[in-house]
């Protein structure tokens, strides 16, 4: 399925994915984790290209590495830090 090129936000970064993975995580979606209900693309933790970015410009052209667990920055886990727990 295709789906239309983002315009991005303020301080957002447009990427061209040039390799993605595929996970456990993404097989287990497949199977139906979390109820059935994703309906992205799979392939969260990837390679790419800046190709659009106005805050940065310097940045068009860059490669950059994209993995989607983020901290949020409130809860015991994150403030005890680590590799997924950190932004």
């Amino acid at each position: 399925k295709d789906f239309p090129v983002p315009t991005p936000q303020p301080n957002e970064a447009l990427v061209k994915v040039l390799r993605a993975g595929i996970c456990n995580t993404d097989l287990e979606l497949l199977k139906g984790y979390k109820g059935g209900m994703f309906r992205g693309v799979l392939g969260h933790e990837f390679v790419g290209e800046v190709v659009e970015c106005s805050s940065k410009p310097d940045l068009v052209g860059s490669r950059v590495a994209g993995e989607l667990n983020i901290s949020c920055s409130n809860c015991r886990s994150c403030a005890r830090g680590g590799d997924v727990a950190r932004n």
